[in-house]
């Protein structure tokens, strides 16, 4: 863009008080970086300051094809936009009409619309129904290095867009972070960012259409208060398939969500059966402290959950009405560091409710509390089938190791399960209760409890 006569004058180092903008925090600068969007093809530069705007700076990819060659990139240096109007502060208005296949990208598009960057800004929200970003049919959009705070939406992804990365941000005290809403979209990667007190959500995707969601190495946290889940996918008549949430630090507050929050929550659409939501991985996240669950998926099919640890939930991880689930090698481990004010301890376990298909292979429960005197235990399946339940570790549990209710075709096998140290025990190590058939449990290791005297039980 060096040769781009319309990005020189707004470049880096011009001075944006010749379209008018004062950036004091006090003056309205909405028309100045308007018009300075206008003429920069669209591009626009904003050096240190506090950029009042009272409505939305739109910033549509297709202007350059009447005039300048410049792409869009809005970069700031210490630049906060404060908006105090309604909806977005900047809307990014695509023209894409076609997939991520080359063969379907317009000349024009390929030419003047491709990969808009956005870039080291600070979006302040000074109005409850103010916005961060909205983008409507993007291609190869990228927004990095960028702090959306205190709005409604802090990223919001809408309609149509292809091939999305979020890299490297802040997304902090909104009332949803990173908000896909009724999309059409293929290809989006969050990366490498910090989501965290979003009220009602820290990534949301409600509806739409979704191929290919990579939600990793994040710290997303704390996205509860108003009913919020950290990731909540709530797939609607389109399918939300074929992603990853991998490597993230997830937590939130053990007292914070209500019954129906999770750190991931993850709902299909039910009247389609389990097939809308799933070929998805969840795989080497630590998990921690959701009042409601760490792990929420109803009506999902085709779900890995692999190499997880979890804690500090009044269900770890619970599944209902879901085809072919695998729940392996995670670990759900009591530390007493993390203890504090909880007498039942961190670990609750897994629960299956509906479940056909599914592996539970190789986890590791430490001092697990799940079930109660009446029924269930550290893993519980109920109205389930064709389960596989293999070489899982149970130590400590409250009431039962595993318990079936009402499974059938099923296997438990090679699993130990021994109570913990002290003077905690068990009061079965595995059992059947209700209508089970056909069920096959062989090669486990049961230690039973050791003699306690009554008056020491706690």
């Amino acid at each position: 863009m060096a040769g781009d006569k319309n990005w020189e004058k707004v470049g880096e180092g011009q001075d944006m008080r010749r379209w008018g903008a004062v950036g004091d925090g006090i003056a309205d600068d909405t028309e100045a970086l308007q018009r300075a969007i206008a003429a920069g093809g669209p591009s626009l530069y904003l050096p240190q300051g506090r950029y009042k705007i009272t409505r939305t700076l739109v910033v549509d990819l297709g202007a350059g094809r009447g005039g300048g060659e410049g792409r869009c990139l809005i970069r700031g240096a210490g630049a906060t936009l404060v908006h105090e109007g309604e909806g977005p502060a900047l809307h990014i208005v695509g023209h894409h009409e076609g997939t991520a296949n080359p063969e379907s990208v317009q000349p024009g598009t390929s030419r003047y619309e491709v990969m808009p960057i956005i870039d080291g800004l600070d979006i302040l929200g000074a109005n409850e129904q103010a916005d961060g970003i909205l983008c409507t049919g993007t291609i190869m959009l990228t927004i990095t290095h960028t702090l959306v705070r205190e709005c409604r939406f802090g990223i919001h992804i809408a309609k149509r867009n292809r091939n999305i990365i979020i890299d490297t941000c802040h997304i902090y005290n909104n009332k949803i972070g990173v908000y896909l809403d009724d999309v059409d979209l293929h290809q989006i990667n969050i990366v490498g960012s910090h989501i965290s007190y979003n009220a009602a959500g820290g990534i949301k995707v409600e509806r739409g259409g979704i191929r290919n969601i990579q939600i990793c190495g994040n710290d997303i946290e704390y996205n509860y208060k108003d009913g919020g889940s950290d990731i909540w996918f709530i797939a609607g008549k389109h399918a939300i398939r074929e992603g990853a949430i991998s490597g993230n630090t997830i937590q939130a507050l053990p007292d914070g969500a209500g019954d129906s929050g999770a750190n991931i929550r993850i709902e299909g659409y039910a009247p389609a059966t389990p097939n809308n939501v799933g070929f998805l991985s969840i795989s080497a996240n630590h998990i921690a402290n959701n009042k409601a669950a760490n792990i929420y998926i109803e009506h999902g099919r085709g779900i890995a959950i692999q190499g997880n640890t979890l804690q500090g939930a009044e269900r770890n991880i619970i599944i209902k009405n879901s085809i072919s689930i695998v729940c392996n090698n995670n670990i759900l481990d009591d530390n007493p560091d993390y203890r504090v004010n909880k007498p039942k301890g961190n670990i609750s376990g897994i629960l299956l409710e509906d479940v056909d298909y599914g592996t539970l292979q190789g986890n590791i429960l430490t001092r697990p509390h799940g079930g109660s005197k009446e029924r269930g235990g550290a893993i519980e399946a109920r109205r389930c089938a064709f389960l596989n339940i293999s070489g899982c570790t149970i130590i400590g549990p409250a009431y039962r190791g595993i318990w079936l209710e009402d499974t059938r075709d099923s296997i438990v096998a090679g699993c130990l399960v021994a109570p913990g140290e002290g003077v905690e025990s068990m009061l079965e190590a595995i059992t059947e209760a209700g209508d089970c058939r056909g069920n096959t449990i062989a090669t486990n290791r049961i230690r039973p409890a050791d003699p306690v005297d009554p008056a020491d039980r706690v």
